[in-house]
């Protein structure tokens, strides 16, 4: 699939256009008539000065960009998607069959000059800040009509507001290392500031009749496709809309589109998007060899309660654990990889002046645990969707951190660890619980093909990137990542002291038949160790013995 993108303003540039207003005379004819002036003399010699005025600007870069496409065309390759920013979202609707070349221009003439009256208003780039940072600045400043009106990519926005707001809030960012660059707008484009601009153009836009759109066009407002109802809608309220550009390409991606050209004067936007595609990338490769209960197991509900037994299973030890390693009442903590939220809930339970963040990237894992935690305790626990390698809390914010059968489903533990570091406050600690599946589970009678199911699990999770036999590695990774004052140690679970329903709870057969649909495991083995099983179960003096492998570092 392809897909063409189309820039907005600040694509202009003297010269642009220089070898297609020759090439493409009709097109250039027409709009010189309804500009009223000639399009290739703005475009190419600027004598006057006026390009890089809004209300010049936007339709330069309109006829450029639609005179570039139909170059584009001769090559006689035709997009399965379009999208522009901001202005450029004209030129992809025109070439949707939205409106006529000529109507799309009187459009885009009423638009730059509505936006080039606005006073009194300014823009600036904020790059490199990522989107949380630049809106807790934000947040947290006097300059409360400053906003975000571009969101071009995942370290670089655009600010909107008044004049002197847009000056006087540069420090702000600048002090937490970002560059800060005003731009030369008159105006505070894509913002409330725009209101009277979007009033006018909703009365002008309604003389316009639009045709149904034979390509997908990705709408910057929404970052969510057209329909043929909503084109007076979207580009009425654009204007005072932020442009979604960042979420406009990652929906492109969802869809499988990857092949992304931007058709325009100049590569504006193609650096933009390499940007987003990087982090888009970077986040799926994690997302693939992260813990993901719905292509984990069979029965998602079943998979759930086990995740519970999981808990349970252990729990006992690992409490005597945690408070030896310094758990105690009246600290801040987190839990990366938090499920369902049983362990958040049993630690809440134990420890009624405690408050804790759960940090889950299973979007149905958030919205169980929510379920589960929000019932009780709403003030002293609070469950977010993020990711462990790249989570969205501030820094030096925790007294303790908890990772419990996580680094195993990652492909770098020490990313992982190293983010956990720094969000722990100094003298914090990490706690960190995981399996190693070649000494999973022991059993008498013995049951080898037990190993050969081990095994199976080992090759799946490898194949994912994932490190199935990490508990063994726990204190170098610790190391690795500048913990210090590590310890280590082995929790035992054992059937002739806690019973035998813990181990069935936080076992079954879900993962196994997975194991065995996906290729890895020969389904006879499953059967005889079922039929083992059973026949361990009627004996008497029979022992299950599994493990799992605790580790603390300090920062």
């Amino acid at each position: 699939m392809t897909t063409y993108i189309f820039p907005g303003q600040g694509a202009q540039s003297i010269g642009m256009g220089k070898e297609l207003f020759d090439e493409f005379p009709n097109i250039t004819a027409s709009a010189d008539r309804i500009l009223g002036y000639s399009i290739k003399d703005l475009c190419l010699y600027d004598s006057e000065h006026k390009l890089n005025n809004t209300e010049y600007t936007q339709p330069a870069l309109y006829i450029v960009n639609i005179l570039n496409y139909l170059k584009k065309l001769k090559d006689g390759v035709r997009p399965d998607y379009t999208a522009g920013h901001s202005l450029g979202e004209y030129c992809a609707l025109y070439i949707a069959g939205a409106f006529s070349f000529e109507d799309g221009l009187r459009l885009v003439i009423k638009r730059g000059q509505l936006m080039g009256r606005a006073k009194n208003g300014g823009m600036a780039a904020v790059i490199g800040l990522k989107e949380e940072k630049v809106k807790k600045i934000l947040k947290e400043s006097e300059y409360r009509d400053v906003s975000i009106s571009n969101y071009n990519s995942p370290e670089q926005f655009v600010l909107s507001g008044t004049t002197n707001d847009i000056r006087n809030i540069a420090s702000l960012f600048e002090d937490e290392g970002a560059r800060y660059i005003l731009l030369n707008v008159s105006g505070a484009f894509h913002s409330k500031f725009m209101e009277e601009a979007k009033e006018e153009f909703e009365k002008y836009i309604r003389q316009f009749e639009f045709s149904h759109l034979n390509i997908p066009v990705i709408s910057t407002c929404t970052a969510r496709p057209y329909t043929d109802d909503n084109i007076h809608e979207n580009l009425v309220n654009q204007i005072v809309g932020g442009v979604k550009w960042i979420d406009t390409i990652r929906f492109l991606r969802d869809l499988g589109e990857e092949n992304i050209i931007e058709i325009g004067p100049k590569k504006t936007l193609t650096k933009l998007v390499q940007k987003i595609n990087e982090a888009y990338d970077k986040e799926k490769v994690e997302e693939k060899n992260s813990y993901n209960i719905k292509s984990v197991a069979e029965d998602v509900e079943k998979e759930v309660k086990r995740l519970k037994g999981q808990v349970n299973l252990f729990w006992n030890k690992e409490l005597k654990k945690y408070k030896e390693y310094g758990l105690r009442d009246n600290l801040s903590v987190v839990e990366f990889g938090c499920g369902p939220g049983y362990l958040t809930e049993k630690i809440l339970n134990e420890f009624k002046n405690i408050k804790v963040t759960g940090v889950e990237l299973d979007p149905y894992l958030v919205e169980v645990a929510k379920k589960n935690l929000y019932k009780e305790n709403l003030d002293r626990v609070k469950v977010v969707r993020g990711n462990i390698t790249k989570c969205d809390i501030e820094s030096n914010k925790f007294d303790i951190a908890i990772i419990r059968l996580v680094l195993e489903h990652l492909i770098d533990p020490v990313i992982a660890l190293k983010e956990v570091y720094r969000v722990l406050k100094p003298g914090g600690k990490v706690i960190v619980i995981d399996n190693d599946f070649e000494m999973h589970i022991r059993s008498y009678p013995h049951i080898p093909e037990l190993k050969e199911l081990y095994d199976a699990y080992c090759r799946k999770r490898e194949s994912e990137g994932g490190r199935p036999m990490i508990g063994r590695e726990l204190p170098a990774l610790l190391r690795n990542a500048d913990f210090k004052n590590i310890d280590f140690d082995i929790i035992n679970a054992h059937n002739q002291i806690i019973g035998d329903d813990p181990f069935s709870e936080s076992e079954g057969l879900g993962i196994p038949i997975k194991l065995v649909r996906d290729g890895f495991l020969d389904s006879k083995v499953l059967a005889g160790i079922t039929v083992k099983w059973n026949k361990l179960m009627q004996t008497k003096d029979h022992v299950i013995l599994r493990q799992l492998y605790i580790a603390v570092g300090e920062k």
